[in-house]
């Protein structure tokens, strides 16, 4: 999963030992590769998962947050190809 998402298998290790909570765009990338929705990685195991509903209204938030997410990301990029420059 480390290779698929673009991370270390030590960022993965300390997500999964409780060491490390993982950045929103990490999230969704470890959520896409597990074909679920983000919420649905704080589901316990125990319980039935929620299923929400492909409303438009549902849809919106959803592109929304995924919005903020890459905008979020894109800057995260920007800083570090400027620092690279300098």
């Amino acid at each position: 999963m480390a290779e698929q998402i673009g991370v270390s298998s030590q960022n993965i290790n300390d997500i999964e030992g409780k060491r490390r909570f993982p950045r929103p765009d990490t999230l969704v990338k470890i959520a896409a590769t597990l074909n679920v929705e983000v919420y649905q990685l704080f589901v316990p195991q125990d319980k039935e998962p929620v299923a929400i509903k492909k409303t438009p209204e549902n849809q919106k938030i959803r592109s929304a947050i995924q919005k903020d997410v890459v905008q979020k990301t894109r800057r995260a990029l920007n800083r570090i190809l400027d620092k690279m420059e300098e």
